[in-house]
């Protein structure tokens, strides 16, 4: 397989994970960004809005919107940082931190995005990989 099909299997391998992860954050009333914002949280790191604006391409009013539900649903905490009181910062809450263990896991063991035709040892070998890419 040459790198372009490899990089076209990647991308359908995206798109699939996306498509499934918009269903899963339907079930929970959010939606399918806001998920993707709770699986790229990091549990017990408040982390800057405008690093997530920047990763999401939009603007810092966009991000507030994008927060604003999850913060509602206590899924996620915003509070000003102590050293900058003009810069925000988010963190998973508790409710936060279950559901995003629950989607995740529930990604992982789907065979909605094509994981499922892999072998135990396939799928680790492939989440070593993301790993080392991320």
């Amino acid at each position: 397989m040459d790198n372009t099909e490899a990089f076209r299997n990647l991308a359908m391998l995206l798109l699939r994970s996306k498509q499934r992860l918009g269903l899963l954050a339907a079930e929970h009333d959010i939606t399918g960004v806001q998920a993707t914002l709770l699986l790229i949280l990091e549990p017990q790191k408040p982390q800057k809005m405008s690093y997530f604006a920047d990763m999401f391409e939009c603007d810092a009013s966009n991000m507030t919107g994008l927060t604003d539900r999850l913060e509602q649903v206590n899924l996620i905490r915003r509070e000003h940082d102590p050293a900058d009181r003009r810069i925000r910062l988010i963190q998973l809450t508790d409710a936060g931190l279950v559901l995003r263990k629950k989607l995740l896991s529930e990604l992982a063991n789907s065979d909605a995005i094509g994981l499922g035709v892999l072998s135990n040892s396939d799928r680790d070998s492939l989440f070593k990989i993301l790993a080392k890419l991320s």
